[in-house]
């Protein structure tokens, strides 16, 4: 609950098949999203099913994506290359892009289309009603230049005003908690306090136990890790000369995990969740720790996410454990 009164207006969609598929608090009966990516969830395949539910589902994306294809209409976003944008640099400096070449076929890009879609659900904005010219003109107003001038000066400009970072705000305004001070106890977890056991001090307890988990059962910590120079998400498994850098997903282990398990480097492995199983290819990593498996998320041949739970959730912000689940792993 403590988003609610954050002030960042975001909100947290880790439960949204859940929220589909259960009608709880009520039904959800459409879905327009954009770059709508189903295996960035835990279990990818519940938000599959909860999208094939929905009455009406809208994917926009550059690509045909796994999500697109249980989409009611796809609609086509254009490329950075096929768009014209303003682009804000370090040291007040402002740029106009170019198109590189014309969208292909009926792409546009994303604010256009969203300017297309609210004109037919009847909703109104000043800036967007008049165009996209005007929406660039907007972004540039502090700047107090003319989307005509800096169109007309293809290497750029520096902003006429120029707004230096806000320093020692606290001299001015108090800072922007509950209290107005820094707080080390906070008091915005403290007002769930009765209903939902929150704490305003940090206190530790080990996820294991929170979760419940046989630590003899599943021994080893999951991690889904940081990104690979050749992969980003599940973008680019759908290119070959890339997918085929790993022909089936890597396990990564620490060498001293290998000898401990009697697993080879290059081994073929099975790894299990509470939540699933998948096979890899063992592969020795020094980079990580012991007791800690390293696979790479995103691959339609054997995706880590599919691992996780989908209940298994940051108990603050609901984010999923995507970095510490549990399993073990076994020769194949």
């Amino acid at each position: 609950p403590d988003w609610f009164v954050l002030p960042c207006k975001e909100a947290q969609c880790t439960r949204l098949a859940d929220y589909i598929l259960e009608e709880d608090p009520y039904p959800i009966k459409a879905v327009f999203s954009a770059g709508m990516n189903h295996r960035m969830w835990p279990k990818p395949g519940h938000l599959l099913e909860a999208l094939k539910k929905l009455d009406f589902y809208v994917n926009t994306d550059m690509f045909w994506s796994d999500a697109s294809t249980v989409a009611d209409l796809v609609l086509p976003a254009c490329t950075s290359y096929e768009r014209e944008e303003v682009q804000t640099k370090p040291g007040g400096r402002f740029f106009f892009s170019n198109r590189a070449v014309e969208p292909l076929g009926e792409a546009k890009n994303d604010i256009e289309i969203i300017m297309e879609v609210m004109k037919r659900m009847g909703l109104e904005d000043e800036v967007l009603a008049k165009g996209y010219d005007a929406y660039m003109q907007y972004i540039l107003e502090p700047s107090g230049l003319t989307l005509e001038e800096l169109k007309a000066h293809p290497e750029g400009m520096k902003g006429k005003n120029l707004y230096p970072p806000a320093v020692k705000t606290y001299e001015r305004e108090p800072f922007h908690t509950p209290s107005g001070k820094v707080e080390i106890r906070s008091l915005v977890l403290e007002r769930y306090k009765d209903t939902h056991g929150y704490s305003g001090l940090p206190v530790y307890q080990d996820f294991r136990e929170i979760a419940g988990v046989d630590q003899k059962q599943y021994p080893l910590i999951l991690n889904t890790g940081s990104r690979k120079p050749q992969f980003f998400h599940s973008r680019v498994y759908r290119m070959p000369w890339l997918a085929g850098i790993e022909a089936e997903p890597m396990v990564e282990i620490h060498p001293e995990d290998g000898k401990k398990y009697g697993i080879e480097d290059g081994a073929k492995v099975r790894v299990v969740s509470p939540a699933g199983e998948m096979t890899g290819t063992a592969a020795y990593h020094v980079g990580g720790k012991p007791g800690v498996v390293y696979i790479y998320h995103g691959s339609p041949h054997g995706d880590a996410n599919e691992l996780i739970g989908k209940d298994y959730l940051d108990p603050i912000s609901g984010f999923p454990g995507f970095k510490s689940y549990f399993c073990r792993m076994e020769r194949v």
